[in-house]
């Protein structure tokens, strides 16, 4: 199999993200095919991490996603994050710490117990809106614990998330939401160290 145009992946940062931050965004259909062309350039620990859960083949992909993109940079290798559904992949690579976190839309119900998670002034400002504002904000939460190193091991209501057009972030951290076409009922967000 010819390797797929990994750039076509690559998402367009807001203003404000700075230069070295890049986000992909794979279709795991269109790119699952790598587990047989190019499932070797993970070693056999990496296998056994990448197969630890109920998706394993999607963890596997990711990890070859991630293996393919180190491989087209310059050494020194970058700070990277990870993130996926069964439908999508999302790799964040960048010159500093960074987070990536997608998810798909969340159902009312789902949303409802993600909005309890949250800090409380995101809970009041969000209580009511649409189920994909607060799938919105969970992506901005997850994606900062990421960046931070510490993921949902800190308290998800610690810090306010704020909104896609004003994103909150902890003292040191900035964090945007990052546009996906509707159809992929999806929302994607990037969080950096400044």
């Amino acid at each position: 199999m010819n390797l797929p145009d990994l750039a076509a992946a690559r998402i367009r940062v807001p203003r404000g993200v700075p230069a070295d931050v890049e986000v992909h965004l794979f279709p795991v259909a269109q790119y699952r095919p790598l587990l047989d062309s190019h499932g070797h350039l993970l070693s056999s620990a990496g296998q056994d991490r990448a197969e630890q859960g109920d998706s394993s083949a999607v963890r596997r992909l990711s990890h070859v996603l991630l293996r393919l993109l180190l491989a087209r940079r310059p050494a020194p290798a970058p700070e990277t994050s990870l993130a996926r559904t069964a439908e999508l992949i999302a790799v964040a690579l960048a010159d500093r710490p960074v987070g990536a976190d997608v998810e798909k839309q969340q159902s009312p119900e789902q949303a409802e117990l993600l909005l309890s998670l949250l800090h409380p002034a995101d809970q009041r400002r969000l209580r009511g809106r649409p189920a994909s504002e607060v799938t919105a904000a969970w992506t901005r939460k997850e994606a900062t614990l990421k960046a931070m190193g510490v993921g949902l091991r800190r308290g998800p209501g610690l810090d306010e998330v704020g909104t896609r057009r004003r994103p909150r972030a902890p003292r040191g951290w900035q964090v945007r939401q990052l546009a996906l076409p509707p159809a992929l009922g999806a929302e994607l967000a990037v969080a950096w160290r400044d």
